[in-house]
């Protein structure tokens, strides 16, 4: 009523310039109202007093103008009053103007005004109306802005004992207001005043509204309402009004901002809740309005939800679920809805409860999430309850989730497969931008996970996974600057499988208590940490177990680093054949990108250094090597054992001794796997090798193996050995000349031993190392008298050489001697005088002769078959073919003799268990016989 008012004043005030030179000419009048309007502030103001008397006064052609332009122009103005009522109260009892118009401007700012007029008046709203009655006809409106233009009118027919109507219209073909176009606008309003106090108004807008993010075409507004009281306002007694309305509109084409501007559609929760960036929407339904001077309530219709919904077919649909939207109440304040949001690859329902009174503000929103996807982010069977309470800046949740997580991407990391359900405490101080959250259950369950890192190729498979509070809260949250989120806990898993490139790994996953660090605007993530215990086997072919260590890890936007310390791991080789026995190594380990490198040194399980080495591994190709180095290794019968360290030479190699120097070399890829190794062996015994050598002793010399599954070298390796004791056969002073073909086979090249005078040797020979092995013994120039001397026996002697064959047979870790052939080279003599000889005499006369033929036998053939085990008893077959010289009855001479003699004995035995197979009372016969 301010304009009212205005024009109340600039009434009073011609009326009284008018009146006081109304008795010299009414002109005069007309300039007096002029001048009075002049100095009320109106530019150029023009006004012609057609009537004036002492209750009443018509003006005609009123305007003011400015910028060369008229502003408000009115046919005329009418007023009836009191005198004492327009002087001292500025109030008239009736009031009526027009036709005309009133031109409205703009400005940048966006404030309206009337140019030429005053922006302020006398009296304010509780003063009461400043008429008894008004009646405006047609006054049209226009309004100028710095961009577009509308037009309407304006109509009122009002008293105080009848009410009346007041209607306006605008229209605009393109009106810009502030941030705000209008576009094919019409805006009505009607305000209708009963008699009896009531009031009701209707309304609508038709037309498009564009903002900076949003453009809304289409839209249809329609408004109604009613309130009580109207006539205390009027008169200025206003206590509050008791008043209601329902707003409904439709705006079935919403056109949001693309992806490149801000605005609100394009906000990553709005996004997320639709599953994608909104283009396009359409919203209806109805709001009601409850206004009293003690409560304000805003509802969602309950026949009209609000619904916004796209082309897609996703629609979000709000309702009231039996509470207001918005409410407010002596200082108190509510909110509440319930929504359902469907669409494709959504649907979720849900409800926010929220009230504030005062500084403390409480909140509770339950959502289920039956099915979720966008993008890299999918859900199913979700239920989410969230509470928190908030006083000051300090705020308090509790948020319950029991989820399956289908996938989830965290920066450049992503997870599926995921069910877990837990339990957590936030507490946040809004002023510090800072956030604790704390798991009150102490860990988070997933029965299962699955974890992919597309930059670096690489994916992981969890089971039974359970992430646990360290001390102090799980996870800290700050927005100060950029968002930062650090998490502190202990993750443990039943079981894992991890892939990066061609490098697998499976296993029971170490127990990891970490520090970490995410800042998803700088897209870094760093970790600290420490690990322990776990059993990974790393491409099928070396386990890592009982894991104790630490670690530090980056990630940024260029590439992958991690660097560790490990105290202590327990390294063995996978499968059921090992190569070589479990080992404790403890060491440095680091990671570049996809590049690892590392050094270590080696203990056995009993703490017995064994050597140091280094390598590195290409986590992509699977593709490595590594060098294990030994330096002054020692075996004592009490520390380390070559059995023990290669669990190939248990029962084969026991109770060694001496020193071995070298290093040991692997190389692997997805195509397999590289070995080799240089040893130099000083003076190294042992018992075995198997149970077919007694002891082996004072190995010395140099051994290069280029590949070691299998064994295999690249030429002949040059060993010495000091002695070889097979039980029946002592081998001294011996070199050996070998190779190893890479089958499975030994190729001896050449191995002599010096052998009672002559040598014991094996000449290109080839053996089996798995299953039995043939091993050709050629025995050249053995010293017959060099055995016997060896065998020690009383009265034994002989001469003569011999040269044969001696086949070893390795089998189940014994040796045997098969068909076995020494043959005598020359002529050669046996004697034997012991004590045995006189005691044969006395057992009878043919074991007398046979003991007298052993004083002198010279034989001119012998030949001797051995079979047997040597740890055991040998089987000799021996030929003797020769003369001896033979006493019966008072009568001497020689005689040709044939021994055969079998024995089944240890070689000291072999004299005392002669069987002779000859008679020898024939065959001294014939021999006589011959002779004469």
């Amino acid at each position: 009523m301010r304009a009212a008012r205005f024009l109340i004043i600039l009434i009073a005030l011609a009326a009284a310039a008018a009146a006081a030179i109304y008795v010299f000419r009414l002109p005069l009048a007309g300039a007096a109202i002029r001048a009075a309007m002049a100095g009320a502030g109106l530019e150029n103001p023009e006004a012609q007093v057609s009537a004036l008397t002492i209750d009443g006064v018509r003006l005609e052609k009123v305007s003011a103008s400015a910028q060369g332009r008229e502003t408000v122009s009115l046919d005329a103005v009418e007023a009836d009053y009191r005198w004492r009522e327009l002087i001292l109260e500025r109030r008239v009892k009736a009031l009526r103007a027009g036709p005309g118009f009133v031109r409205l401007q703009i400005s940048e700012d966006g404030t309206v005004s009337v140019p030429g007029l005053p922006s302020g008046g006398g009296g304010g709203a509780r003063d009461g109306l400043p008429f008894d009655s008004l009646s405006v006809e047609q006054v049209a409106l226009f309004v100028d802005a710095p961009d577009g233009a509308a037009e309407g009118v304006l109509s009122a027919d009002y008293s105080v004992a009848n009410g009346g109507n007041i209607e306006a219209a605008l229209a605009a073909e393109s009106l810009a207001w502030k941030n705000m176009r209008f576009q094919s606008a019409e805006l009505r309003a009607v305000i209708g005043l009963s008699a009896d106090g009531q009031a009701e108004l209707a309304g609508g807008f038709d037309g498009d509204i564009i903002l900076p993010d949003v453009t809304a075409r289409g839209i249809s507004l329609q408004w109604t309402g009613e309130g009580a009281s109207w006539r205390d306002a009027a008169t200025g007694v206003y206590d509050g009004v008791n008043a209601s309305a329902r707003i409904e509109f439709d705006a079935p084409t919403i056109r949001f901002a693309d992806a490149t501007t801000p605005g609100v559609m394009n906000l990553a929760p709005v996004v997320a809740a639709f599953g994608g960036q909104i283009d396009e929407a359409a919203l209806q339904g109805a709001l009601d309005l409850a206004f009293s001077p003690q409560e304000i309530g805003l509802s969602i219709a309950a026949d009209r939800p609000l619904v916004l919904s796209t082309p897609e077919g996703a629609a979000l649909s709000l309702t009231g679920g039996g509470a207001p939207l918005y409410n407010s109440n002596d200082g108190r304040e509510s909110a509440s809805f319930q929504f359902t949001l469907i669409g494709e690859g959504v649907n979720a329902s849900g409800g926010v409860n929220a009230s504030r009174d005062g500084d403390f503000l409480r909140m509770a929103a339950p959502v289920r999430i039956e099915d979720y996807a966008y993008e890299d982010f999918s859900i199913s069977g979700t239920a989410i309850d969230f509470a928190a309470t908030m006083e000051g800046d300090a705020l308090s949740a509790d948020l319950d989730v029991r989820s399956g997580v289908d996938s989830a991407r965290i920066g450049r990391l992503t997870l599926s497969d995921a069910p877990f359900a837990s339990s957590f405490r936030i507490e946040a101080d809004v002023a510090a931008k800072t956030a604790n959250v704390y798991n009150k259950e102490q860990c988070i369950t997933l029965d299962r996970a699955r974890a992919r890192l597309d930059e670096y190729n690489a994916d992981a498979t969890l089971g039974r996974t359970q992430l646990c509070n360290n001390e102090g809260p799980l996870a800290v949250f700050t927005w100060s600057g950029d968002t930062v989120c650090t998490l502190n806990g202990e993750i443990t898993a039943a079981s894992g499988r991890f892939r990066m490139g061609e490098t697998r790994a499976a296993g029971a996953p170490p127990v990891i208590r970490f520090a970490a660090v995410y800042n998803p605007a700088n897209n870094t993530t760093t970790i600290d940490g420490d690990v322990s215990e776990g059993s990974l086997t790393i491409n099928e072919a070396i386990t890592l177990s009982a894991i104790r260590g630490r670690f530090d890890f980056s990630l940024d936007q260029e590439r992958m680093r991690a660097n560790g310390v490990v105290d202590r791991v327990r390294v063995a080789q996978a499968g059921e054949t090992q190569l070589a026995a479990p080992v404790i190594a403890n060491g440095d380990v680091s990671l570049d990108r996809d590049k690892v490198s590392f050094d270590y040194a080696l203990k056995t399980p009993s703490n017995m250094a064994l050597g140091a080495g280094e390598g590195v591994h290409d986590l992509a190709s699977a593709r490595g090597d590594t060098t294990f180095s030994f330096d002054g290794l020692r075996f004592t019968p009490n520390g380390v054992q070559p059995n023990a360290l290669v669990p190939g030479l248990k029962g084969i190699v026991t109770t060694a001794e001496g020193g071995v120097d070298g290093e040991v070399r692997f190389g692997w890829s997805k195509e397999g796997v590289t070995s080799g190794a240089d040893i130099s062996l000083n003076t190294i015994s042992f018992g075995g090798p198997t149970r077919a050598v007694t002891r082996t002793i004072g190995l010395n010399g140099a051994i290069a193996l280029t590949d070691l599954m299998p064994v295999t070298t690249d030429g002949a390796q040059q060993i010495t050995i000091d002695a070889v004791d097979l039980d029946a056969l002592q081998l001294e002073d011996g070199a050996l000349s070998f190779e190893f073909p890479g089958d499975d086979t030994i190729y001896l090249a050449r191995g002599e031993f010096p052998w009672f005078g002559g040598t014991l040797g094996v000449y290109e020979a080839t053996a089996s190392l798995s299953g039995e092995a043939r091993i050709p013994l050629r025995a050249e120039n053995i010293d017959l008298k060099k055995i016997l001397d060896y065998v020690d026996v009383d009265g034994l002697s002989g001469e003569g050489l011999m040269t044969g064959s001696l086949p070893l047979v390795f089998e189940n870790g014994k040796a045997r001697i098969e068909d076995g052939v020494l043959q005598s080279v020359g002529p050669g003599v046996v004697r034997y005088a012991g004590a045995a000889g006189e005691q044969a005499a006395q057992a009878g006369d043919q074991a007398e002769i046979a003991f007298d033929i052993l004083r002198d036998l010279q034989y001119s053939d012998l030949q001797v078959t051995v079979n047997g085990a040597l740890d055991g008893r040998l089987e000799f077959n021996m030929v003797f073919e020769g003369t001896g010289e033979v006493s019966l009855e008072n009568a001497a001479g020689r005689v040709p003799v044939k021994y055969r003699i079998n024995l089944d004995a240890a070689l000291l035995e072999l004299l005392r268990q002669a069987n002779l197979t000859t008679d020898i009372r024939l065959q001294l016969e014939r021999a006589q016989s011959t002779r004469e």
